[in-house]
Order: C-alpha cells, then structure tokens, then sequence
C-alpha cells in the first residue's frame, strides 16, 4: 500500500481492498504505457484475492464505499481501454503470498 500511496489517497482508509485496487489501478497504468497504442488487442487476465473487488469489477456487486468510489472508477476507465479482460478471484487460503504482502503493506 505504501508504494502505492499517492495525494489521491491521503484521505482513504487502508483496507485490503483498497491496496487491491491501487495495486490494479498501478498495474494497468504500466501495462498501458509499456503496450501504448496497441491496446485494444490485447487479452488482460486480472487475479485477486478480493472477491469484492472482483465482483465489483465485474459488475456483479455495486461499489457503494466512498474509500473505494475514486479508484474503483479509475481502474473501470483503465480496463475499458482493453478489447478482453478476464478477471479472476483466487481465494486468499489459496494464495498465501499475496494475502502475507497485504497484511504487511497494511502495516505502513
């Protein structure tokens, strides 16, 4: 979270879903750099360990938190750059490295 934290986010609570978010908002700012202008062609397949998020981006489930409102957009607006995207929730007892990485980003 700590690498992630910007002026945007002086005011947002650190939660797990929130590093979620910053880490994909993070990730897809790179990609689009790294692709520039051919990104309508490209297959971006997402993992995370926040159904939330997942469900969230997935249009399954409502962002209703005002600590996720700006960077839930913001990643909605990056993804949309892209012809296909696979989102994909892996459950955290799944995935103990990522889960470790987020408790101690938390700790900042």
């Amino acid at each position: 979270y700590q690498y992630y934290y910007s002026p945007d986010t002086t005011t947002l609570r650190p939660t797990h879903n929130l590093a979620e978010y910053l880490a994909l908002k993070r990730g897809l700012i790179i990609l689009h750099r790294l692709l520039q202008t051919r990104i309508r062609h490209v297959l971006v397949e997402v993992y995370g360990d926040s159904q939330l998020v997942i469900q969230q981006l997935k249009g399954n489930y409502e962002c209703k938190s005002d600590n996720l409102k700006q960077v839930y957009e913001d990643c909605k607006r990056l993804l949309s750059y892209y012809g296909q995207i696979d989102l994909n929730h892996i459950p955290r007892e799944s995935n103990e490295e990522a889960d470790g990485l987020s408790k101690r980003a938390l700790e900042y």
